[in-house]
């Protein structure tokens, strides 16, 4: 069952597009995350689910309800904030019974419902005490269970751990997908940091200037991202994107070459003939790319400009391949090459992802040979590919 729906909705400021026709499905009871950089659309989009902004152009739907001009408080939705919007002169208590209170609800229902979500959030022993006594998480908390006391059909949620450290962060994002799964609201969650992205959603959309990139399982987006952008957002280190040339025979086989002596032959059969050269991105994540043991398993010749040493038994190698930089995950055991030190990489072809070099587009081939991405990429209601049939897929 479809719980918010969004058809073709623009927002504009100052003659400027902050979303630029954006459509989605968003199921009943799904955590759906919009993660984009600052500036890419996804707050204002959020504000107009929840209707404190207004489209220029499309609808909102909630279920089979027009909602595109309904107020805020009809639209029976809670809301968290980045800052938590607290009222500090009103102790925990207080702040989750308030919305209820000024609904004139009976006190005997408002009391019921403060002690449920405060065994829920485990807010007990802080009912008595004031915002500024709290911690940042006790107050995300707080914050949180205002939102749901009145229980609410759909929960809406602006970057609420931005505010947190690190250590905090993470275990409040475990937090709120248990909190997720016990209660089941629809939750639609904005971040910037595509690690939350990844790790509490049912899907994401990644978002840029306005549009959508992607939509997708967090999965299906790191494996078979849709677009270079997508490819070099999402992804902890970054996809390594960079540009090669591709040229295509009559017969549908394909070399790829990215300016050095290196080229690579890829599987499958492409589209295009011999006219010349196209231009390409080559694409391929830090733990697609091996060291070379040795000259005959080298694709690649890198200069190492930085080690870090990771968690684990895993390395990360900030490298210089012509002029651009290449991160590659090496296992510990063969060593840390000093800064300076060129090294040999392995990239075989069917790890390589490719997408055009105009559009930003995954690129797909006619017929697929011994390729990872073997499934089609998922249809993107709404981005900046005119459609499905030139976007590519995961090579």
């Amino acid at each position: 069952m479809v719980m918010v729906r969004l058809e073709a909705v623009s927002k504009h400021f100052a003659n400027k597009a902050a979303v630029e026709r954006v459509s989605v499905e968003i199921a009943d009871g799904e955590f759906f995350t919009m993660v984009g950089p600052s500036g890419c659309g996804k707050t204002t989009l959020l504000r107009i689910v929840a209707g404190l902004e207004r489209p220029d152009q499309g609808d909102v739907w909630f279920g089979d309800r027009r909602m595109t001009d309904a107020a805020p408080a009809a639209r029976e939705l809670g809301m968290v904030f980045q800052n938590y919007a607290l009222y500090p002169h009103l102790s925990v208590l207080e702040n989750l019974a308030f919305g209820l209170r000024v609904r004139h609800a009976p006190r005997a229902e408002v009391s019921a419902r403060v002690r449920e979500v405060a065994d829920l959030l485990e807010l007990d022993g802080l009912l008595d005490q004031r915002p500024k006594q709290l911690s940042g998480g006790q107050r995300q908390r707080v914050a949180l269970g205002r939102a749901i006391m009145r229980r609410p059909r759909l929960l809406l949620m602006d970057e609420p751990l931005s505010n947190l450290d690190a250590l905090l962060r993470e275990r409040m994002r475990i937090e709120l997908r248990r909190f997720h799964d016990r209660l089941g609201i629809t939750t639609i969650y904005v971040t910037h940091d595509q690690r939350e992205a990844t790790s509490m959603s049912d899907r994401l959309m990644v978002m840029n200037a306005g549009r959508i990139e992607q939509i997708g399982a967090p999965e299906e987006v790191l494996r078979q991202p849709r677009t270079a952008f997508s490819a070099t957002f999402v992804g902890q280190p970054p996809m390594n994107v960079w540009p090669a040339s591709m040229e295509v025979d009559r017969g549908g086989n394909a070399r790829v070459t990215d300016g050095a002596d290196t080229s690579w032959t890829l599987p499958g059969s492409w589209p295009g003939d011999s006219d010349g050269p196209v231009r390409v991105l080559i694409g391929a994540r830090p733990h697609e790319i091996d060291v070379a043991t040795g000259a005959q398993g080298a694709h690649l010749t890198a200069t190492v400009e930085l080690v870090e040493r990771g968690p684990g038994d895993v390395t990360l190698l900030h490298c210089r391949h012509l002029d651009h930089r290449l991160i590659v995950a090496s296992r510990s055991e063969l060593g840390w090459p000093a800064a300076g030190t060129v090294v040999g990489l392995s990239l075989p072809p069917e790890r390589i992802h490719l997408f055009d070099g105009e559009t930003g587009s995954r690129l797909l081939p006619i017929h697929k040979g011994p390729w990872r991405g073997r499934a089609q990429p998922p249809q993107l209601v709404e981005g900046p590919v005119p459609s499905p049939e030139v976007t590519s897929s995961n090579v």
